[in-house]
């Protein structure tokens, strides 16, 4: 995190929803799974539709 950051995918990246799920198929493994969403997935299997999404001005930090 900073005031400013060289990551490409940081700065024009849209926003996105990631299904992520964690199981157990015996007592020492553990999976983790996941994918992204479209909006209409997600209100079709979850129920959740996106009105609009609002985003606060970005933080500067200041380090002296």
């Amino acid at each position: 995190m900073g005031d400013k950051t060289n990551s490409r995918s940081m700065i024009y990246a849209k926003p996105f929803f990631y299904y992520s799920e964690r199981y157990k198929t015996d007592e020492k493994t553990t999976y983790n799974t996941g994918e992204k969403l479209s909006e209409k997935e997600l209100e079709k299997h979850f129920g959740i539709r996106i009105i609009r999404f609002e985003f606060s001005k970005p933080i500067k930090n200041k380090f002296k």
